[in-house]
């Protein structure tokens, strides 16, 4: 059976974390590992984590709780979580967001994907309002910030050799732009990424960040990633 490791940085909205979680135990057909790693939440996020890991080890799925001492950014959390994953050997990761469903099997076209020449992929989505004929509508979305994006910055798949090849996610822009880097360091390289249709998942969009000053957030790490490619010589992603 296929092995997949799935990532999932929190910030409080526990509602939007249980969501995700419940989804994610229900749809996916590999052998599951749930990494959450927790960036310092104020709410129930810690109690959760701890009765739900309770539960998902009795019942064969594997569950990693990791608490920080301090908000310490979206990059950054991930960096911890793929740091545990890598050190299970576990074949296959997602980075996800905690504002997501997921259709039944989601996982096995990414993966398949993963087996037969590609390094990065991305499912198809559909954004905020949750479609009416969900989860079996047409009208899919590759990626809706940019067309240029070829994964979704919500969730991709990736196995351990590609961080063997580009390292960690840097760490000196916090919240955006952490996917960016990540298509741009395999587009460099002449890596095939790409979405792959047959996965369809919902992200309700930026739930997470929702009530801070997502524009200045953007902006602020938007120039710090700007300077990040001048300084290795990449023609950054929009």
């Amino acid at each position: 059976m296929n092995r997949l490791a799935v990532v999932i940085p929190v910030w409080n909205k526990i509602y939007w974390t249980q969501k995700t979680i419940e989804s994610l135990i229900k749809c996916t057909k590999s052998e599951l590992t749930i990494i959450l790693v927790d960036d310092n939440s104020t709410d129930d996020t810690m109690s959760y984590s701890l009765e739900l890991g309770h539960r998902l080890n009795e019942n064969g799925t594997h569950f990693y709780y990791h608490k920080n001492e301090k908000n310490i950014g979206v990059n950054a959390a991930w960096n911890t979580g793929l740091r545990i994953a890598m050190a299970t050997g576990i074949e296959n990761i997602c980075i996800a967001n905690n504002d997501l469903l997921f259709t039944d099997g989601w996982d096995l076209p990414l993966i398949d994907a993963l087996n037969n020449g590609y390094w990065l992929v991305s499912p198809y989505s559909t954004e905020m309002t949750l479609p009416n004929d969900w989860p079996n509508g047409g009208n899919r979305h590759t990626n809706p910030v940019s067309e240029a994006m070829k994964i979704l910055g919500a969730c991709f798949m990736f196995q351990p050799k590609l961080i063997e090849a580009i390292g960690y996610f840097p760490e000196e822009f916090r919240i955006y732009f952490g996917d960016n880097w990540i298509q741009d360091m395999t587009r460099v390289r002449e890596l095939k990424t790409g979405h792959i249709r047959e996965s369809y998942i919902h992200h309700f969009f930026c739930q997470t960040t929702s009530g801070l000053d997502n524009n200045k957030l953007f902006a602020e790490d938007g120039a710090a990633y700007n300077e990040y490619c001048k300084n290795f010589k990449l023609d950054p992603t929009t």
